[in-house]
């Protein structure tokens, strides 16, 4: 499951790449961050190749707190439509982390591929440091993020190098596997609209 900052439809860049690769092999939910176009919290999920993209859409004037709870709802729905394991966690933007952080994953990757992110405003900032703790695997050029016991730079996007990245992705499985006495792999299949219904207070 991919969380990120870009949006499929844009530019192909990094992530929509690396996304469609995994997707040969793998179940690929990319899951945007939200749209504020809507009057009540619903979730969309549509086709794009091999790739699910999930698109949370919400209120423009609903609180925060109401917002990070219907994208926790949308994020827990999508994997549990999708996949019949935990998931491998992909971070592109670390503003995700507050409502991705009770989902339980085979492993947590950060590819920070914008290092401006990290150095950005206290909030996100904060959350970037808190990913960078979760983080089982970083992919960066950032120097400042070398200290992470697993980081690595990869040189591009190709097939080789996709192989390479995914193998520190196995590694990482591995090393939480055995902390947490195994994990099953096989994964599912499912894609639909829902709502998300806010929280009563």
């Amino acid at each position: 499951m991919c969380l990120s900052h870009v949006r499929w439809n844009r530019v192909h860049q990094r992530p929509q790449i690396l996304m469609q690769r995994c997707a040969r092999d793998r179940r690929v939910v990319f899951f945007e961050e939200p749209l504020h176009d809507v009057t009540e919290a619903e979730l969309e999920l549509r086709g794009a190749g091999l790739v699910i993209v999930a698109v949370p859409h919400l209120p423009p004037r609903m609180s925060a707190e109401h917002a990070q709870h219907a994208l926790r709802l949308m994020a827990e729905h999508a994997v549990q439509r999708a996949f019949a394991a935990p998931p491998v966690l992909w971070y592109y933007t670390p503003a995700a982390l507050p409502y991705t952080r009770d989902i339980t994953a085979r492993a947590v990757i950060y590819d920070c591929v914008d290092p401006a992110i990290v150095r950005g405003s206290p909030l996100l900032d904060a959350h970037a440091q808190g990913l960078l703790r979760r983080a089982d695997v970083v992919f960066t050029r950032e120097r400042g993020l070398w200290h992470h016991p697993f980081a690595y730079a990869p040189d591009a996007t190709g097939d080789d190098v996709w192989e390479d990245m995914w193998l520190h992705v196995e590694r990482a499985t591995a090393r939480r596997s055995a902390v947490q006495g195994g994990v099953h792999t096989r994964i599912g299949s499912a894609s639909r609209t829902i709502r998300a219904a806010r929280r009563e207070d």
